[in-house]
């Protein structure tokens, strides 16, 4: 029987495929195999976790607008306030200086 020519290229092959004392192509093909599948899972758990950031980022900012309109009502709720204060101090001079006016213009009379 004849000796096969290509016998130190399948032996190079054979190294290559399985491994000289190192991880050949196939175990690194099957390491690779299984890297890919973490990552894709991975993947999930990033798409996943910034869905939920970014529900809590408008929540926030949802929260934070809310704030902003209910303080400008407060404020508004305020002036209001003042404005009422106002009117019935001036009332109540007004008030007490027509009774006072009465008052001397019927001591006046009877004097």
């Amino acid at each position: 029987m004849q000796e096969c020519s290509k016998k130190e290229e399948i032996e190079t092959i054979k190294k290559v495929l399985y491994g000289n004392g190192k991880k050949g192509l196939v175990a690194m093909t099957g390491n690779l195999y299984d890297k890919v599948d973490d990552l894709a899972v991975s993947m999930n758990e990033i798409k996943t976790d910034v869905k939920d950031l970014l529900r809590f980022q408008q929540q926030t900012e949802t929260k934070e607008q809310q704030n902003e309109k209910h303080e400008i009502k407060i404020e508004k709720i305020k002036k209001e306030e003042m404005i009422n204060k106002r009117w019935r101090i001036g009332l109540t001079i007004s008030t007490i200086l027509g009774m006072l006016a009465i008052i001397v213009s019927l001591i006046t009379i009877i004097l």
